[in-house]
């Protein structure tokens, strides 16, 4: 994957419009992923919370890394 600070992790979030998935990568060798665990925001109103707190959280971690 091409990016500009490869010390840094890479984060992504996976949705198929009902359940989200986040991804985080670490550009070492060998490649290290973690995946969380499954959301679903549309069963649980307390799903929605998690959610937007884990997207602060990567905000927050994006911040740093400027």
């Amino acid at each position: 994957m091409a990016t500009p600070q490869p010390q840094q992790p890479s984060f992504g979030m996976v949705t198929n419009g009902d359940d989200i998935l986040f991804v985080k990568l670490v550009q070492t060798e060998p490649r290290l992923y973690a995946l969380s665990r499954v959301f679903a925001p549309l069963i649980s109103s307390q799903e929605v919370y998690s959610v937007l707190q884990i997207l602060k959280r990567i905000r927050q971690r994006i911040g740093e890394g400027v």
